[in-house]
């Protein structure tokens, strides 16, 4: 028999876990079990050999799946007659854990003062027990859960706790209108994709509201823009000491022509003193191009999660708005597309 349950962390652990629980119903124990699930562990496989003293007829593994994707978890487990038998039946089974399965279900009554902050919305025409037999699917349900009756059709709500960092997740539908609250883009990207595929959803549009995200474009646009007004200057000074350079070069030699030693001497100390100057310059244009790439890329980042949070054409059209607000470092146009898909 198996059993899986999310586990929050106790008081000595930073992160909680998926619990993979393993047991015989009869009079055999359990000798010896490995697990393979992709990407968890560090030799893609587990093996769990507890001591003589400790064999009985159950096995507790400690499961973190690395991203909020399904996965397959194959098991072979050793079952023997007793502890010190040398002669074992091997079952082999497969436990597939779902998307979500690194949160835990707190609570399925909503607040009275619930504040909504960092959130996603969209329209969905949809039965609340549909919803909630997508959270069924894709996220451990606890015993108490198990074939509840949803009392209203058109109202649904359940929090939830990450596993992974404690923070919070909250679900709710009324009105026609699906509410994601959470701060973590990336997450809510793979919220609105699991349920636009479950209930078979081509074209989707959402209204989205996290004002860190928003703060983090408009901080990094800034800095792309005066990073662009430096290297200007940059390129003028270089060009002007490209001039200097040319000029030095050529009064130097001419003294050198003319035996007037000091002069040349002279020249030649300049012209080490601009060299300083054009590499100087040099680093500083590397290091400001490394962060306007860096910029860069995070914004990107940004704009593929909020792409991800449309369906459709939709998708398509918010990619294009958003590489032109960016092309052109419009920072409130493009947190506005990101807001409401439109400029």
């Amino acid at each position: 028999m198996t059993e899986v349950t999310s586990s929050p962390p106790s008081s000595n652990e930073e992160k909680g876990y998926v619990l993979l629980k393993l047991s015989t119903n009869n009079l055999t124990v359990l000798r010896l079990a490995t697990i393979f699930a992709e990407g968890i562990f560090g030799g893609e496989t587990l093996v769990v050999c507890p001591s003589v003293d400790k064999i009985n007829n159950r096995l507790s593994i400690q499961l973190v799946p690395p991203k909020e994707t399904p996965l397959d978890v194959h098991i072979k487990a050793f079952v023997g007659v007793s502890p010190k038998c040398d002669q074992f039946h091997v079952f082999e089974l497969t436990k597939q854990l779902p998307q979500f399965s690194m949160f835990i279900i707190t609570s399925c009554t909503p607040p009275d003062d619930m504040v909504k902050s960092n959130y996603v919305n969209f329209a969905l025409n949809e039965r609340a027990q549909r919803i909630e037999m997508w959270l069924c699917q894709k996220f451990i349900i606890p015993p108490m859960m198990s074939g509840r009756t949803i009392e209203k059709k058109n109202r649904w709500f359940v929090a939830l706790k990450s596993l992974r960092d404690s923070s919070n997740l909250l679900l709710s539908y009324e009105d026609n209108t699906m509410h994601i609250e959470t701060s973590n883009i990336h997450l809510a990207a793979d919220i609105v994709l699991s349920i636009t595929e479950y209930l078979n959803i081509d074209q989707l549009q959402t209204q989205v509201e996290i004002p860190s995200i928003f703060e983090q474009i408009e901080t990094r646009m800034n800095n792309m823009q005066e990073l662009e007004q430096n290297s200007s200057k940059i390129t003028s000074y270089v060009a002007n000491n490209a001039r200097t350079i040319r000029s030095l070069t050529v009064q130097a030699e001419d003294s050198r022509l003319l035996g007037n030693m000091k002069e040349m001497r002279d020249f030649y100390i300049q012209l080490k003193q601009q060299n300083e100057e054009v590499i100087q310059n040099y680093k500083v244009r590397c290091s400001e191009h490394e962060q306007y790439l860096d910029n860069l890329r995070h914004i990107n980042n940004i704009i593929q999660q909020a792409a991800r949070l449309r369906v459709g054409s939709y998708k398509t059209e918010l990619i294009q708005k958003c590489r032109t607000a960016l092309m052109n470092l419009n920072a409130k146009s493009l947190i506005k597309i990101i807001q409401t898909g439109s400029e």
